[in-house]
């Protein structure tokens, strides 16, 4: 039986060395993301989701389920409308 909670190892290093990651788009950069880290789908925390741009991105397919945590009052103001605007929310 695997530990799920060691596939989210490699998802938490790709996240934390976003120099490795050279995207345009928020779609690149979740694409990128999932590539280093090989997760295939699974729940996502997005620590620090700033405008929610790549929080939506990261939610790529069904398998994916994604939720944005936000460090400040502005940036939640501004995920949510992005998560709505989406149509994800």
């Amino acid at each position: 039986m695997k530990s799920y909670h060691l596939l989210a190892l490699p998802l938490l290093a790709a996240l934390l060395l976003p120099s490795t990651i050279m995207a345009q788009t928020a779609q690149e950069e979740a694409a990128a993301i999932y590539e280093l880290s090989g997760v295939k789908g699974g729940f996502v925390v997005h620590v620090g989701c700033g405008d929610g741009t790549l929080t939506t991105a990261l939610r790529s397919g069904k398998q994916f389920q994604v939720h944005g945590l936000a460090l400040a009052e502005d940036q939640l103001e501004a995920a949510r409308s992005v998560v709505k605007q989406q149509g994800v929310y």
